[in-house]
């Protein structure tokens, strides 16, 4: 269904609105989960001289492998380094109706090198959520990660804080409850404190893997027979789903996935330009 909606709204605009009003889809359903929302990294940052070997950098990301449940719902980036603080061979993210997802694989943090002794490394930080006409849940996967001087996690817990008073703050599988009613997860959530205080790096803050949803629409779980998941391919005809199926060899009813790779994918952080897919 998502698929083909945002073929539909690609290509017909406004017209996506009626079509899916004649079909039957509770118009409230697209509305509440277009908020549901993801990305891979981001990072503001100022550094001090000498930390990363540098005379001192500061860096503002932007949201890197963004999604929404509007579209796009899936987007990827390789071998991504956020200006030498971070680094991942892949970051991915994903937006639906009721669920986001985001994710780093083979991630390097040397922005936490001098704090915790080495640079640590882990193999997944990935957070998730899901909504649902009860709430909102989500959580945390952060693949035994240890910090070093800085501390290890071993179970993600939620909102679990580590780091050195005055300097650094940093909190594993961080769940914030919104006021909106939306939760958001960040796997990994570092602040640079700054300060006055010796061994401090910077100022600044570092997400990784943060995923947003907010509760379905109740009336999308109890919308009855009508709330069909299909669109018709001509307006006045049958809203059922055996009436959309094309005969063998038809494809004219059939919505294929289209993917688009848009022109000049976003900026890492370090200058060099990411590959980024986008469905």
């Amino acid at each position: 269904m998502r698929l083909g909606l945002s073929y539909v709204s690609c290509v017909l605009g406004v017209a996506a609105t009626a079509m899916l009003l004649i079909a039957g889809t509770p118009a409230d359903a697209a509305v509440a989960g277009a908020a549901n929302s993801a990305y891979g990294a981001s990072a503001t940052v100022s550094l001090l001289p000498g930390v990363l070997g540098t005379a001192g950098i500061t860096v503002d990301t932007g949201h890197l492998a963004a999604t929404n449940a509007a579209g796009p719902t899936s987007a990827s980036t390789v071998d991504a380094s956020l200006h030498g603080l971070v680094s991942a061979k892949v970051i991915t993210s994903s937006s639906h109706d009721d669920t986001a997802s985001a994710k780093l694989v083979q991630v390097t943090l040397p922005v936490l090198a001098t704090l915790a002794g080495r640079a640590p490394v882990v193999s997944v930080i990935s957070s998730q959520c899901h909504a649902t006409a009860d709430g909102v849940t989500g959580g945390s996967d952060l693949a035994d990660l240890d910090l070093g001087r800085i501390g290890h996690v071993s179970v993600a817990t939620p909102n679990l804080k580590l780091g050195i008073p005055g300097v650094l703050e940093v909190i594993a599988d961080e769940q914030i409850h919104n006021p909106d009613g939306s939760l958001t997860v960040n796997a990994l959530d570092i602040t640079l404190l700054g300060g006055g205080l010796t061994g401090a790096v910077g100022s600044g803050h570092i997400v990784l893997a943060s995923s947003t949803c907010t509760p379905a629409d109740p009336s999308a779980d109890h919308a009855g027979p009508t709330a069909t998941k299909t669109v018709p391919t001509q307006a006045s005809g049958p809203t059922s789903k055996a009436a959309n199926t094309p005969a063998p060899g038809d494809n004219s009813g059939v919505i294929s996935q289209i993917s688009v790779v848009p022109v000049g994918a976003p900026q890492t952080g370090d200058g060099s330009m990411a590959t980024t897919i986008v469905r």
